[in-house]
């Protein structure tokens, strides 16, 4: 036998009961009463959610409007403080401050090359990007570009090796001066985050201190991916030790596994700025699919730029495969309505 339809009746009944257990009102929804726009009401905010479009309140679903409310708690003192930061003028906020004066040539949409292969495409291929970064003795070689992209601004990429903290500095600072980028991007892998952490930062400010002044304003781009309660507080509360950069890049390695890209790309950057004391303006992630693209897909793209845009995060970059949809999702212009999770 099949089993009973359930009908708008059955559903009305039951949101009923749901309502009286978990203290919610139709008007949570954006309806009036127990009947069926509620139920259509609560379809529509479980597909804004990626939850099964039954029109019953379920668990799942009230759990998705707490957090929704809370949301809207939280944004309401924001939105206050963000009100009075711009009648009193926030200084880190200032397009004159010499902070972000120094952090403008990673600002905007940067491009991050291990080789110089793609650039045989270069006039359809640079015109979308706001700068260029490569390892230092590709950038020394680049040929001369275009009249159309001469304020393509060139970064130089430096990987370095925390094992010699004092050799490598001084081969950045070297690098530095060969190729004269406009900025210096210092990258340390994820293999030497235990080197900071065990040290307590000790590796990193050794590197830069014997770097001393590479002529050029300098980012550090932390292969961290995910800041987790156990590693990534230590490696955060090791960071805020080192003064002598001016913007820091968190690789985010794109769909997390049992984590919402919104929720993934908030943690990084609240706990950079919480334990690393870097705040959002000088906090640029990454997108990277150099370790393979897993289960990714474009909105997880659209959603990590979203997120970005919608808090006014000044630099994104891409890192990783150049070709197909997920390409095209991060260098075309966002939807109009990108389906996200509410969390």
């Amino acid at each position: 036998m099949c089993a009973a339809r359930t009908t708008t009746r059955d559903l009305i009944k039951r949101n009923r009961v749901s309502a009286r257990t978990h203290d919610w009102a139709p008007s949570d929804f954006g309806a009036d009463g127990f009947d069926a726009h509620l139920v259509e009401s609560i379809r529509l905010f479980q597909r804004d959610r990626f939850l099964r479009e039954s029109g019953h309140a379920d668990r799942k679903t009230i759990e998705a409007l707490h957090a929704y409310r809370q949301g809207i708690r939280d944004g309401l003192p924001n939105a206050k403080v963000d009100r009075n930061l711009r009648k009193l003028g926030n200084p880190l906020c200032a397009p004159d401050d010499p902070k972000i004066t120094r952090s403008a040539p990673f600002a905007g949409r940067t491009l991050y090359l291990v080789h110089p292969s793609p650039l045989t495409e270069a006039r359809t291929f640079l015109d979308r990007w706001d700068a260029l970064a490569m390892f230092g003795q590709y950038l020394e070689v680049l040929p001369p570009l275009d009249s159309d992209l001469r304020e393509l601004r060139r970064l130089c990429l430096f990987p370095a090796d925390l094992s010699l903290p004092f050799k490598s500095g001084r081969e950045a600072q070297h690098r530095a001066a060969d190729c004269e980028p406009d900025g210096l991007i210092v990258r340390v892998d994820r293999a030497h985050n235990h080197l900071i952490e065990q040290h307590q930062g000790d590796p990193l400010v050794d590197f830069l201190e014997s770097m001393g002044d590479p002529g050029c304003p300098v980012a550090i781009m932390a292969d961290l991916s995910w800041p987790t309660r156990k590693a990534g507080k230590a490696a955060c509360n090791a960071w805020n030790v080192c003064e002598a950069f001016d913007v820091a890049l968190p690789m985010f390695p794109g769909a997390m596994v049992g984590n919402p890209t919104e929720y993934a790309i908030g943690q990084v950057v609240t706990w950079w700025k919480i334990f690393g004391k870097i705040w959002p303006q000088f906090c640029f992630p990454v997108f990277d699919t150099s370790e393979g693209e897993g289960d990714l897909t474009p909105n997880h793209v659209h959603r990590f730029r979203a997120w970005l845009e919608f808090r006014g995060i000044r630099g994104v970059g891409w890192h990783g495969f150049l070709k197909g949809d997920l390409w095209d999702a991060f260098t075309q212009p966002l939807p109009s309505d990108v389906p996200r999770v509410d969390y």
